[in-house]
């Protein structure tokens, strides 16, 4: 019953790709709501990318799910290290095999943000075959917190079904992207990747007639190509939930630095009645001056009843655009941060 609920619910937002929007209206500072950041990785017109075979309609997403069981009512239970691969030579490209990890896996896979190593897992157990000794069916993973899951996705998935896996997927479920942030971002990164894929055949066959491309986009993905496209959607998330963390942060510093400028910090609320408890009324007059003065400045609001100071929406651009910039040098992404408008 859930997962048809699930897949209604999908159905619905991949047949309007259009009306997907960031998810950044639910990120709150305290008890302000932060509105205003626009989708930090995927802020291109998607409309601009096309290709054969990624256009999203409900038909392509109806009965796409995986079976689990084997039809006798059992279902096969594995360890977490039974489920993750063992061998990663044909996951990854050749010249990414040449730095790698004790674990064989190219250094990039590690990174530091936020809830990393937990959602590299989950990323590592979308599978595109399934293993002899599965018995043809989806095993369950033993683990007590039922935080982890297997996947089968096929090579020669069609980009509806990597969409919808990806979306549906358990990588960065705790950050509670919403459901259009996450089509959104499996859109662009399937078709992104398609295009590479046309590009790549066209080069390796010398093909220059565009009109096979078509022809071309509807080869199934490579291994090490899927597997470049379910680390991309994990890397995207996680670096918009490390910057969304960080811009929290951030706005709760300089709201503290403005209570601070104004000399808010150590005093009192203000009652409804414009009193004060245990205050001089000379004390209770150079608050509301204060007050006054801060709600007259252009880039501070505050509210006279609860002492709350909200950022404007040009400091939050800018702290935003601060939190992106930062990120994505210290990651080494050569990502470019969101305008300031």
């Amino acid at each position: 019953m859930n997962n048809n609920r699930s897949s209604n619910n999908l159905e619905q937002q991949l047949t309007d790709t259009s009306s997907v929007i960031s998810d950044i209206s639910l990120l709150t500072t305290n008890t302000e709501q932060e509105s205003f950041i626009s989708n930090s990785v995927f802020s291109n017109d998607l409309s601009s990318i096309s290709t054969a075979n990624t256009s999203v309609n409900q038909e392509s997403i109806i009965g796409s799910g995986s079976n689990n069981g084997n039809g006798n009512g059992k279902q096969l239970v594995i360890t977490l290290e039974e489920a993750l691969p063992s061998n990663f030579q044909d996951m990854y490209s050749p010249d990414t095999l040449i730095d790698v990890l004790p674990n064989g896996r190219p250094k990039f896979t590690k990174r530091d943000i936020i809830d990393w190593e937990l959602n590299d897992i989950r990323a590592l157990l979308i599978v595109d075959s399934l293993e002899p000794n599965w018995n043809n069916q989806i095993p369950v993973i033993s683990s007590r917190e039922n935080i982890f899951k297997i996947q089968y996705l096929p090579l020669d998935s069609s980009d509806n079904r990597i969409i919808q896996t990806l979306v549906e997927s358990d990588i960065y479920r705790e950050t509670n992207f919403h459901i259009n942030f996450r089509v959104k971002s499996a859109t662009y990164i399937v078709k992104t990747a398609r295009q590479r894929h046309v590009r790549m055949l066209k080069d390796l066959y010398h093909i220059q007639d565009d009109l096979r491309d078509t022809e071309l986009a509807n080869t199934p993905f490579l291994r090490y190509e899927l597997r470049n496209i379910v680390e991309n959607f994990l890397l995207n998330l996680g670096v918009e939930s490390q910057c969304r963390s960080d811009f929290k942060k951030n706005c709760s510093v300089v709201k503290k630095q403005k209570r601070q400028l104004y000399g808010l910090d150590n005093m009192m609320f203000i009652d409804d009645d414009g009193t004060v408890s245990n205050r001089s009324d000379a004390k209770t007059l150079l608050k509301k001056a204060i007050i006054n003065s801060a709600n007259n400045c252009g880039s501070v609001n505050v509210n006279r009843n609860n002492m709350t100071f909200k950022l404007s929406q040009e400091e939050k651009a800018k702290l935003w655009y601060d939190v992106q910039l930062n990120i994505y040098r210290r990651l080494e992404l050569d990502w470019q941060p969101d305008n300031i408008r």
